[in-house]
């Protein structure tokens, strides 16, 4: 059996950086941050606060779902974000679509 490698999300922000034309110290600097800070990132040395992440997002023009999830989404039952349908007696679905 082949093995696939799943991107960590460290990766995630490596691939979208590279993929807008940004360098490290372009990214940090819209981020707010250090091309140090950036480098530590990606390398995936640490998991930087969610602030910071939240950040990395906006400037990557991504959400942090799809940063913290794209790499572990084939590890997932069910795809990141989704809600698990409630079950009453009998295993009936329970709710459904809400109105607004």
């Amino acid at each position: 059996m082949t093995e696939v490698a799943v991107p960590t999300w460290s990766e995630q922000v490596r691939v979208r950086r590279r993929a807008l034309g940004l360098t490290q110290r372009e990214l940090a600097e819209a981020a707010g941050l250090t091309q140090q800070a950036v480098s530590y990132i990606e390398r995936g040395a640490g998991v930087p606060r969610v602030t910071t992440m939240l950040r990395l997002a906006q400037v990557l023009g991504t959400t942090l779902e799809t940063l913290l999830c794209a790499g572990d989404r084939a590890a997932l039952p069910r795809p990141c974000g989704t809600r698990v349908p409630r079950r009453g007696r009998g295993g009936a679905v329970v709710g459904g679509a809400s109105r607004r």
